[in-house]
């Protein structure tokens, strides 16, 4: 549920991206809100998933369509998994790439957009990007999260979405969101 004072960030200072994940965060109320208030901005729903839970993908796509249903006019992307690519396993970032594949085909069926991939800080590593090349190619967009930790050593943190982008062929680069962001 929405505590006041979120309900009121979002309708004084809309930002570019209202982020909802799960039943929960489903609101008619604030969305309409959102949009009155920033009517150019984008509504990105993710449902929520137990941690990895790489099953039926196109169960999961049917899944986030009826959980976002009373929002649905507002919705402009769905998400799937969440930071699956922290893993860091090829074998693990592959079955991640035929899941995303099956979600935003399923997504796509039913006239909806897909934002793949919702990778964490510095991941995935770029040498695991052409195991998901399937993935950007049917997704509309790429979700990403970028946050900045100055003492974190070694981390490109709130600007690796760049370097991924960068190393992607040309049939792979779209849209760029970003869906979660922050500075500590």
């Amino acid at each position: 549920s929405w505590p006041p004072s979120a309900k009121e960030t979002v309708q004084r200072a809309p930002g570019a991206i209202l982020k909802l994940v799960g039943t929960d965060a489903v609101n008619v109320d604030v969305v309409r809100a959102y949009k009155a208030a920033r009517p150019d901005g984008l509504v990105i729903y993710r449902p929520w998933f137990e941690f990895e839970d790489l099953s039926d993908p196109r169960g999961w796509a049917r899944r986030a369509l009826a959980e976002a249903a009373p929002i649905a006019w507002a919705v402009d992307y769905y998400e799937g998994e969440n930071e699956v690519a922290q893993t860091r396993k090829r074998s693990a970032f592959a079955r991640y790439a035929a899941w995303s594949v099956e979600y935003g085909d399923e997504l796509h069926r039913h006239g909806e957009k897909y934002a793949c991939l919702s990778s964490s800080v510095n991941n995935p590593k770029l040498e695991l990007l052409p195991d998901y090349y399937p993935a950007f190619r049917i997704a509309d967009a790429i979700s990403l999260h970028c946050y900045f930790w100055p003492r974190l050593a070694g981390s490109t943190g709130a600007y690796y979405y760049r370097q991924i982008f960068a190393a992607l062929p040309a049939d792979c680069r779209k849209r760029v969101l970003i869906t979660e962001c922050g500075a500590d």
